[in-house]
């Protein structure tokens, strides 16, 4: 049982990175508002904030669908 779960991570970061890319995908607009990193603020430091909180959410979603097994 702990080899599946070892084995397992490697899904897990490609579903992470998969995820981050479709949010990134869906706020494309918002962060196109900046043209530097430094200068990312309002609308694109909104977007970069939501997009953090739907990838950790997503991670939180998964930890606790596993407490039902």
């Amino acid at each position: 049982m702990m080899a599946a779960v070892f084995s397992m991570q490697g899904f897990g970061q490609l579903t992470g990175a998969l995820v981050m890319l479709f949010v990134t995908l869906g706020f494309k607009k918002s962060l196109l508002t900046s043209a530097k990193y430094a200068n990312c603020t309002g609308v694109c430091g909104l977007a970069v904030d939501k997009m953090w909180r739907t990838l950790i959410g997503k991670e939180f979603l998964h930890d606790f669908e596993m407490f039902g097994y």
